[in-house]
């Protein structure tokens, strides 16, 4: 299977799983809002653990490529689900 597979196959499940979460916790958020704060969020978080590396001048025994390729999942799927959202809500301002 492909990694770019791999990636969006994450990304999908991420938005489901954050979509079943916003269904069960009581907020007054809206789902698209909650689903692009908690994906970005979690990709930041994810994208700053590599960056502490990268600025204590560190190098790990491991490599730090998946974690990169988590971040930016995440954040690239909280900004397709935002767009997606935008782009699928009807115009319904009142025309003359």
């Amino acid at each position: 299977m492909s990694t770019f597979l791999v990636w969006a196959l994450i990304g999908i499940i991420s938005v489901i799983v954050t979509c079943y979460v916003h269904g069960h916790i009581d907020t007054h958020m809206t789902r698209a809002k909650f689903v692009f704060c908690t994906l970005s969020v979690i990709g930041m978080i994810a994208l700053g653990y590599v960056a502490l590396w990268v600025i204590a001048g560190q190098h790990p025994d491991f490599s730090l490529a998946p974690v990169v390729g988590f971040g930016l999942t995440m954040v690239a799927t909280a900004f397709a689900y935002s767009a997606l959202v935008v782009l699928s809500q009807r115009d319904i301002a009142p025309s003359k």
